[in-house]
């Protein structure tokens, strides 16, 4: 137990103030914040001097009688903040052995000493506040080596500072960047080259990765030279930036497909049998004039669809005509068809009741109707109908090349089409719209294949009742 106390008193030093006038009382406050006093006792013959209160408040013993206060404490350090000549004698006499004295000017000088340290802490305070409330992540890397890092870094890295002090940066920076990030930091440090901001990614460690922006400059650490890098953290801003790219690529590949009836159709009013035809002439200005109103139509449509990634996707809840619009989307897809030499079949269904919106189910139809027909050399393609109780679904089945089972794995991803058919032009975008329509409204798309050059039939359900801007009868 005294070996305890020992270490205990070790860490700080007894203290015993005497003078509470305008010398003690200024340098009173100093000792109480400075960890290395330990003010056991004050002294000063005036009850009410200057910093008597304060020492009250402080709770630190008071006495008015300096050799009482001495022999009672046994102090390690001993200040006279008094100013009184006499009073030095009195205390060399009466101090313990090993207890030191600070009288006279030195005193002053002991005031001013912790005025400056405690000036540095509030400053030291002051920036370690500064550098923990940024958002941006610091780090200093010396010798590939973290030597410092803020509260962001470690909230960017999912890390501690326990797991991060010690380690090597690039530990931190996903593998196939690791040997850049090697290079970008010799280059600052040599001044050769040096590339002073850069993109990376940070792996954490549950496997998640940060995207960051990294501005680099040469600093020192313990008058060594290191490298100071600011990370701020991009990845929502990176993920919106890819969201908008997908949003105009899903628009440009959406806008070609009422297009496409109308550049197949051109041609063939220049052929004088369809000219001596008006029934089929007739039949292909109609398909023209309902590709242009789409087409007029078509941009404020595909706006909303440009909320499916923000999951805020605003859906009309109307009655929908099933018929009406499989026909129509059928009637365009159909030239398309008959100009490649195939069959274009929509089998019979019995009517029911949908409340939805007719764009998303016009937008469905025809990416499944056209993505047939583009990967169909002969043979057909085939439409069915199917009501169940509370949902129904669509089914498109073709004679085409046909897919594997990984090909149909990741078919619905962006840029997931394969080369099915060559010299076939295509992104993949199409199905990927179409996985994110049905997902929005709580549907569900498959794809059936039973392999190369067995055909393909790609099916989505919907409920009967989806949307959100709800314009239904209730139940």
């Amino acid at each position: 137990m005294q070996d305890q106390k020992t270490d205990e008193t070790s860490r700080y030093t007894q203290t015993l103030l005497i003078g509470l006038g305008t010398g003690g009382a200024a340098l009173l406050p100093y000792l109480v914040a400075n960890p290395e006093f330990k003010l056991v006792g004050v002294c000063d013959s005036s009850a009410e001097a200057i910093g008597a209160p304060m020492a009250r408040m402080s709770g630190i013993p008071f006495f008015d009688d300096p050799v009482e206060a001495i022999e009672q404490l046994k102090p390690q350090l001993v200040v006279d903040a008094t100013g009184d000549p006499s009073l030095p004698t009195t205390l060399h006499r009466v101090r313990p052995a090993g207890t030191s004295l600070v009288t006279a000017d030195a005193s002053r000088l002991l005031w001013e000493l912790l005025a400056a340290m405690e000036g540095r802490r509030r400053s030291d305070l002051r920036y370690d506040r500064l550098l923990n409330d940024l958002n941006s992540g610091i780090v200093v890397v010396q010798n590939g080596t973290i030597r410092y890092t803020n509260p962001a870094f470690l909230l960017i890295a999912n890390t501690t500072s326990e797991e991060t002090l010690g380690r090597a940066y690039t530990d931190f920076v996903a593998p196939e960047l690791r040997e850049r990030s090697e290079t970008y930091l010799s280059r600052e440090l040599s001044g050769e080259d040096a590339v002073g901001e850069y993109d990376t990614q940070i792996l954490t460690p549950d496997g998640h990765l940060r995207e960051v922006h990294v501005r680099m400059r040469v600093s020192d650490w313990n008058g060594r030279p290191a490298v100071l890098m600011i990370l701020s953290d991009v990845t929502k801003l990176k993920e919106l930036e890819r969201e908008r790219e997908r949003f105009f690529r899903f628009m440009v590949h959406e806008l070609r497909a009422p297009l496409s009836p109308l550049v197949t159709a051109l041609p063939l009013l220049r052929r004088q049998e369809i000219v001596e035809q008006p029934e089929k002439f007739q039949s292909i200005l109609a398909m023209m004039e309902r590709s242009v109103d789409r087409l007029t139509s078509f941009i404020d449509d595909f706006l909303d669809l440009s909320k499916l990634d923000k999951q805020a996707l605003k859906m009309r809840r109307e009655p929908v005509n099933l018929k009406t619009i499989l026909n129509e989307v059928a009637e365009n897809q159909r030239i398309l068809a008959e100009d490649k030499g195939l069959s274009f079949h929509v089998e019979e269904w019995p009517d029911f009741e949908i409340y939805g919106d007719p764009t998303v189910i016009r937008t469905l139809c025809q990416n499944l109707m056209n993505n047939a027909i583009k990967y169909t050399e002969k043979g057909g393609v085939t439409v069915r109908v199917k009501p169940e109780r509370d949902t129904f679904s669509l089914e498109v089945e073709d004679t085409g090349s046909g897919l594997t089972e990984e090909e149909q794995a990741g078919l619905f991803q962006e840029y997931g089409r394969i080369q099915r058919t060559k010299g076939v032009k295509g992104t993949g975008l199409g199905l990927a719209l179409v996985k994110k329509l049905v997902t929005a409204c709580n549907g569900d798309v498959t794809v059936q294949s039973s392999g190369k050059g067995q055909g393909s039939t790609f099916a989505f359900s919907l409920p009967r009742v989806f949307g959100n801007e709800a314009n239904a009868p209730n139940g």
